[in-house]
């Protein structure tokens, strides 16, 4: 569960101290949610990203513990269906939103992006109102031959790969 807001502690406190100047020069270059969390993300205190990296460095040993015992770790790719091109561009006006549009999207994908380990998304289904929904497969450093096999594998014994999402 604190994937997101960790994530959002390091990458987004990272990438608004890159992109500063341009965000204070150009902010129109960017667009409304982008501006916002990079804006938010450069008043976090150092000591709160110092902290987020000591938690990034725990969360990298627990993974690699946990992949001494599986090949692959499988997950969702979200904790909920994608959002319509209307969800996601509609303003954030309430922290709930903010945390259901920014967090929670992330909290699957995002361990793996900071623990530095490989995973890759494989199409398995769709919902009731046809839009696609992912299985998240990962595994160790440098597994990315394992992960490929694997979801060669699930493509090979399914069609989810070879259908699409209604485009009205």
């Amino acid at each position: 569960d604190l994937a997101g807001p960790l994530f959002v502690a390091i990458a987004d406190t990272d990438s608004a101290a890159v992109q500063y100047h341009r965000l204070r020069a150009q902010p129109q270059d960017f667009d409304s949610s982008t501006r916002t969390r990079l804006l938010s993300a450069s008043l976090l205190p150092v000591g709160l990203y110092t902290r987020a990296q000591r938690a990034r460095t725990l969360l990298h040993r627990q993974m690699a513990e946990a992949l001494t015992r599986y090949d692959v770790l499988f997950s969702p790719m979200s904790a909920r269906p994608a959002l319509t091109i209307e969800e996601e561009t509609a303003p954030m006006t309430t922290k709930d939103e903010v945390v259901r549009r920014q967090f929670a999207a992330r909290n699957f994908t995002t361990p793996w992006a900071l623990a530095g380990l490989p995973a890759a998304s494989i199409p398995c289904g769709f919902t009731s109102a046809g839009l696609p929904i992912g299985m998240q497969v990962g595994a160790a450093a440098f597994g990315e031959d394992t992960i490929l096999r694997v979801a060669a594998a699930y493509q090979t014994a399914t069609d989810w790969h070879t259908r699409r999402a209604p485009l009205d």
